[in-house]
């Protein structure tokens, strides 16, 4: 009686920390899902978090949910959020993120 306790315990365990795991890994997953649209960007977040929120995150992937960049040469891409803000998003060779600045024109 003791063992089948000793295991129900070990499999209940196992299957708690396999959630907790997947749930951890699905929140810090830079997918499609987890993007705030273009104009949170700049309301909603600092400058800071915005630039770690999109690090790490694919060219491609920014394009596809926000449509194409105003501006656009080899790696920065910059989208225009209002008439006085705008996101500039700097990539490596591999198309990923590894800056993201918000710029306000006053």
């Amino acid at each position: 009686m003791k063992k089948k306790l000793v295991i129900a315990v070990a499999v209940i365990t196992v299957i708690i920390a396999t959630i907790v795991a997947w749930r951890i890994a699905y929140d810090n997953h830079k997918s499609n899902d987890n993007l705030p649209r273009l104009t949170r960007i700049a309301t909603d977040f600092s400058p800071e978090e915005a630039n770690s929120l999109l690090k790490g995150y694919l060219r491609n992937q920014l394009q596809y949910m926000w449509g194409d960049p105003a501006e656009q040469q080899e790696t920065i891409d910059i989208w225009h959020i209002d008439e006085t803000t705008s996101l500039i998003i700097t990539y490596n060779k591999k198309d990923k993120v590894v800056s993201a600045r918000i710029e306000k024109v006053e």
